[in-house]
């Protein structure tokens, strides 16, 4: 795993397009190009970390993270899709979780989650699990 400061690297987007093309091909990201992936993941706010997971030479996730300060609002995360044997999705997601631990941060924030979106169920695997409501976290029961 490394970090950068920015996705200068040809190899994220090259991945990235490769994720976008498999896991995406139905949805307002596609088709990838440089310009959508540099406005949609490009412009880093002071607390924007980039963390690049690789195996050998061979780029396998990248994860875009927010540090806060009670702890990580992870932005997005992509991986190679042709190598789903790895479940790098939940990978990166347990090591942003561990991450957290270990700086004593209590929260790690994965976005928003639609309920009825079958791409975002995977959020709802992670407990326990709060939803703001009305303006209020409150703990999330499943019915």
């Amino acid at each position: 795993m490394s970090s950068h400061s920015n996705l200068d690297l040809p190899a994220a987007f090259d991945l990235y397009d490769r994720y976008i093309r498999k896991r995406h091909r139905d949805g307002d990201m596609f088709p990838p190009t440089r310009d959508q992936f540099d406005s949609f993941l490009g412009h880093a706010w002071d607390c924007t970390n980039y963390y690049f997971f690789w195996r050998e030479d061979d780029l396998k996730a990248v994860a875009v993270v927010d540090h806060l300060s009670d702890g990580f609002s992870a932005i997005y995360t992509y991986f190679d899709p042709e190598d789903a044997k790895r479940s790098l999705g939940k990978f990166v997601i347990l090591w942003q979780i561990r991450l957290a631990q270990q700086l004593r941060l209590p929260y790690v924030y994965l976005g928003y989650w639609v309920q009825s979106c079958r791409k975002m169920d995977y959020k709802i695997q992670y407990k326990p699990i709060e939803i703001l409501h009305d303006g209020e976290w409150q703990a999330h029961e499943e019915s």
